[in-house]
């Protein structure tokens, strides 16, 4: 059981003989044969979370890990960037991109947010690996931000939605799986942390 707190977003998920969150949610809405044979395949709302969370969470890295594209997906440009991009870069259209630094600054203009956020107790993209004492299952999770207390520790997971008032959070919450997905961190930042 372990704490990598230097693990790249590749290396998290190249770890595959561990079952992760994504994981434990596809076995929950769907099957083990989903989860065992399924493909990634990445999506452009997936990118446009990436580049938030970079914003929110890393924003020292934010000018050199994502890339606007212009007004579209369609262009000449976008296709250029896609082929030379980094791993480690998301592209997105100009508005998403200044969405993007709106919603971090709205984010860290909350102190009590940006207290949890910039606190040195605190490190973004933390890996947590275990082993559960009652399956043997080799488990891993990535919460966006752990801040380190002395006597419990803080798992943060950064999530974007279209609509905030409470029944649209609600029912993303239940159509998402995110309360499996916070219990299934709370599991295993608690075993790799004993």
């Amino acid at each position: 059981n372990s704490i990598e707190p230097h693990l790249s977003h590749d290396e998290y998920h190249s770890i595959s003989e561990a079952l992760g969150s994504t994981g434990v949610k596809t076995i929950y809405s769907k099957s083990v044969a989903h989860y065992k044979f399924q493909e990634f395949t990445n999506k452009v709302h997936f990118d446009v979370g990436t580049a938030v969370h970079v914003a929110v969470l890393e924003p020292e890295k934010f000018d050199s890990e994502v890339i606007k594209c212009g007004k579209n997906r369609m262009t000449k440009e976008y296709k250029d960037l896609k082929k030379n991009k980094l791993s480690n870069q998301v592209i997105v259209t100009d508005i998403e991109y200044d969405k993007c630094l709106r919603i971090r600054d709205s984010v860290h203009r909350k102190s009590e947010i940006n207290k949890l956020l910039v606190s040195d107790n605190g490190q973004s993209e933390m890996s947590a690996f275990a082993k559960d004492p009652r399956t043997n299952l080799k488990l891993k999770t990535r919460p966006d931000r752990a801040v380190l207390g002395s006597k419990a520790d803080m798992l943060v997971d950064l999530k974007t939605t279209q609509l905030a008032d409470e029944d649209s959070v609600v029912k993303s919450i239940a159509r998402y799986g995110y309360h499996i997905q916070e219990a299934f961190y709370r599991h295993v930042w608690s075993l790799a942390t004993k």
